[in-house]
């Protein structure tokens, strides 16, 4: 019997890298920071890596699906800013209610 390092040894493994996996930090970065896909397709070729669009397209949706779901992973969310961000204090809401004559401590 062959054991499975020994038979490991004599393949190669089957099936396709694209080309761009090494670009992959790159083209996610771009993509993200809101660049379209003719400007990372340029930026590629300045790199010596000629693709078309349709194969860029494809490569950003293979790369950016989650692995075992198959789908999207959530978006990322920046927390927000400025005095709107955070929900009202207690104090606010009580000073808030006095104008609609309601006690904010005392929802049924």
């Amino acid at each position: 019997m062959v054991d499975v390092a020994s038979y490991i040894k004599t393949l190669s493994p089957k099936g396709q890298r694209s080309s761009l996996k090494k670009f992959e930090k790159e083209i996610l970065q771009m993509r993200d920071g809101g660049f379209s896909l003719q400007q990372i397709a340029d930026f590629l070729e300045a790199n010596g890596q000629k693709t078309t669009l349709g194969n860029l397209s494809k490569f950003i949706k293979k790369t950016t699906v989650a692995p075992m779901t198959g789908q999207k992973p959530a978006p990322k969310v920046t927390p927000a800013t400025g005095p709107e961000s955070s929900p009202p204090t207690l104090a606010e809401m009580k000073a808030t209610s006095k104008d609609f004559d309601i006690d904010p401590t005392k929802f049924d």
